[in-house]
């Protein structure tokens, strides 16, 4: 029987304090066996809210890195040590069975996955805005390959 992959759950935050002590209290603990908190400056009390619940939990830890999004995420993708790694925002709560639901999705031979290079080739004309219906069309022409 193999094992089950093991799940890091990377949330990136800058000054989240009211949403990020019910985030991490809402988290399956038996299921997640790794939180990595990544925080990009925080300047309110949400470096103090992740390592009061660090002191409570041996697989969380807090990670700094500078501010964006992208950045954050990538360092908490270094730190983790997990099979899957799943991003999650401060404010959003995971299910219950998230690890069984994880599992089923990623063993479904329906559903395809892995890594992606793609190159977006844009139009020379960027977008068009249509008075009539309120949309903005982007003629963009896609190229991927695995």
């Amino acid at each position: 029987m193999t094992s089950s992959p093991t799940i890091s759950v990377i949330i990136p935050t800058l000054n989240e304090e009211k949403t990020l002590g019910q985030t991490l209290s809402s988290l399956p603990v038996t299921e997640i066996p790794e939180v990595i908190i990544v925080d990009g400056g925080s300047t309110d009390q949400t470096i103090s809210i992740a390592e009061a619940f660090c002191a409570n939990a041996s697989h969380v830890r807090v990670v700094t890195a500078p501010p964006g999004r992208a950045r954050q995420m990538n360092e908490g993708a270094k730190a983790g040590r997990g099979d899957i790694l799943l991003f999650l925002h401060a404010d959003t709560r995971l299910p219950t069975k998230a690890q069984l639901m994880i599992e089923a999705v990623l063993t479904d031979p329906a559903v395809g996955g892995g890594p992606l290079r793609c190159r977006l080739r844009l139009s020379f004309c960027l977008g068009h805005y249509d008075q009539h219906t309120h949309e903005l069309a982007f003629p963009i022409e896609r190229y991927c390959h695995g």
